[in-house]
C-alpha cells in the first residue's frame, strides 16, 4: 500500500506557485497562531481591495471556528486523561485522597472501604478529621519527615466512621501544574495493622525461643541433681526405718518427684523432649478431653458446644500431649468464666487446606494486651497463689510448636477470649 505524503508546509505551497501571486493571511486566536489562509491568483488578474478584506474578514471567522474545534479536543483529552486516572485510582487497594485548599477533593473507593464513610461524605471532609494524633510507638518502619521531591513521611493514628482506630503510614505528595503552581496534595494512606501485628509475634517468636534456650539449660542442670536425690530416697524407704524417718524420706521422695514434673513441663515449653508422632483423629482427642473435664464444668455451671469438622481430620502427633495441651485451654477457661454470668465454651475444628484449625472460645472475664502478651511465658500465671504452677500456656506453646503447628491468642476485657491452634493436617 502506498504511503500518503504528509500535507505541504505554506511555505511549500508558495514554492510550488511560482507563476501565480499568492496572498497569506495568518490564522490568529487568542494570541496564537493556529494557520495560515493561503490565496493564489493569477498575476495577470490580481485580487482586488475588497478581496482581501473578504478573506481577512473569513480568516477570523475560519480562526475563531478552529480555536473552538482544537478546545473541545482539549476538553475530551483532558476528560480521558480525567477518566484515566479515576479508573487507576479506583483499582488502588489502599486509600488515596486528593486534597486542595478546601479539603478532599477526591477520595478512591478503597478509602470509603478503609474509613467506612462513603466517597460523596468523605468528600464533604477536611483530611484532618479523620487523624486522630501522631502514633507515638517504637520501632516504627517509617520515620517521619521529608524526603526528596518534597515528599511528606508520616505515622498518625486514623479513625473510622465507628469510632474504632488504627495506624497509619501516610504519604503527602505535592500535586503541581505546569505552570509549577501548588494545585494540591495528594495523600496515599497505608493500614499497618496487620504489619503491627507480624512485626509483634515476630518479636514474640525471638523471646520464646531465647527463653526456651535458657529454660532447657536450667532445667538439664537441675534434672540431674533431682534424679539422684530422688533414686537415693527410694533405697532409704527400702531400708528398715522409724515411722518418723520413713515420713521424712517418703516427703523428700514425694518433692523431688514433684520438682522433676515441674522439670519435664520446662523441657517441653522448650521442646527439648522427645516427641511422638503418629495420626491422631483431633475430635476424638477433643472429645475425651471434655469428657475429663465434665464433671468440673458442670459444677462450673460451664456449657460446652462442640462444632466438630465432620470429616474428622488428621494432625500428627501424641494424642496425650494434644490432650494436655486442650486441657490446659479448657481449664482456663473455665477458670476465667467463674464470674461471669453467661458461661458458654465453644470447641471447633475446621480442615483448612493442609491444615487443621483448633478453636476454643470462652465468654470469660478477657484479657488485657499486657496479660496476652505474657501468657506464654512460664511461671507467668494470673491466678491466685497456688493454684496452678504457671506452666501451663507455655508446656500448650513448646508441644504445638513441635508438632509445626502455631498457637495463637485473641482476648478482650469482658467480653471473652479465643484461643486458635492451627496444626499441619495428615493421612491416616
Amino acid at each position: 500500500m502506498r504511503e500518503q505524503a504528509p500535507p505541504d508546509t505554506p511555505k511549500e505551497l508558495l514554492e510550488r506557485l511560482p507563476d501565480e501571486w499568492a496572498f497569506v493571511i495568518p490564522l490568529l486566536a487568542r494570541d496564537r497562531v493556529l494557520g495560515v489562509l493561503i490565496v493564489s491568483a493569477p498575476k495577470q488578474a490580481p485580487l482586488l481591495r475588497r478581496d482581501r478584506t473578504t478573506l481577512e474578514r473569513l480568516s477570523a471567522s475560519l480562526a475563531l471556528a478552529l480555536d473552538a474545534l482544537l478546545l473541545d479536543e482539549e476538553e475530551r483529552l483532558a476528560r480521558e486523561r480525567e477518566h484515566l486516572l479515576a479508573t487507576a485510582l479506583t483499582t488502588i487497594n489502599h486509600p488515596i485522597f486528593i486534597l486542595d485548599r478546601f479539603g478532599v477533593r477526591y477520595a478512591n473507593p478503597a478509602a470509603a472501604r478503609e474509613y467506612e464513610w462513603s466517597q460523596a461524605e468523605l468528600m464533604d471532609m477536611r483530611f484532618e478529621q479523620l487523624v486522630v494524633g501522631k502514633d507515638t510507638r517504637q520501632g516504627q518502619e517509617v520515620h517521619s519527615g521529608v524526603v526528596e521531591s518534597g515528599i511528606q513521611l508520616s505515622n498518625d493514628v486514623h479513625r473510622r466512621k465507628d469510632g474504632t482506630e488504627f495506624p497509619a503510614a501516610v504519604t503527602v505528595s505535592p500535586l503541581t501544574g505546569h505552570d509549577g503552581d501548588m494545585l494540591g496534595q495528594v495523600v496515599s494512606v497505608r493500614n499497618v495493622s496487620q504489619d503491627r501485628r507480624l512485626e509483634e509475634q515476630l518479636r514474640s517468636t525471638e523471646k520464646m525461643f531465647a527463653l526456651g534456650e535458657l529454660v532447657a539449660g536450667v532445667a538439664h542442670e537441675i534434672n540431674n541433681p533431682l534424679t539422684g536425690i530422688s533414686a537415693f530416697a527410694q533405697i532409704l524407704l527400702e531400708e528398715e526405718l522409724g515411722s518418723e524417718q520413713r515420713e521424712s524420706v517418703a516427703l523428700i521422695k514425694q518433692e523431688s518427684d514433684r520438682a522433676k514434673g515441674v522439670i519435664n513441663d520446662l523441657l517441653l515449653f522448650a521442646r527439648k523432649t522427645e516427641r511422638g508422632t503418629g495420626p491422631v483423629d483431633i475430635n476424638t482427642v477433643i472429645e475425651q478431653t471434655v469428657r475429663l473435664r465434665a464433671y468440673p464444668l458442670r459444677n462450673a455451671k460451664v456449657s460446652v458446644a462442640l462444632e466438630l469438622d465432620d470429616s474428622r481430620p488428621l494432625v500428627s502427633g501424641d494424642p496425650q500431649k494434644l490432650q494436655q495441651v486442650l486441657l490446659n485451654i479448657v481449664s482456663n477457661a473455665e477458670h476465667a468464666m467463674h464470674a461471669t454470668a453467661e458461661r458458654m465454651l465453644t470447641l471447633r475444628t475446621a480442615r483448612n487446606g493442609d491444615a487443621v484449625q483448633i478453636t476454643a472460645i470462652d465468654t470469660g472475664s478477657g484479657m488485657t494486651a499486657e496479660i496476652q502478651r505474657r501468657m506464654f511465658e512460664p511461671f507467668y500465671s494470673t491466678k491466685a497463689a497456688g493454684v496452678g504452677t504457671g506452666l501451663g500456656m507455655s508446656v500448650a506453646y513448646g508441644i504445638i510448636n513441635a508438632y509445626g503447628g502455631t498457637i495463637g491468642v485473641s482476648s478482650e476485657p469482658d467480653v471473652g477470649t479465643t484461643v486458635t491452634i492451627v496444626l499441619p493436617a495428615t493421612s491416616a
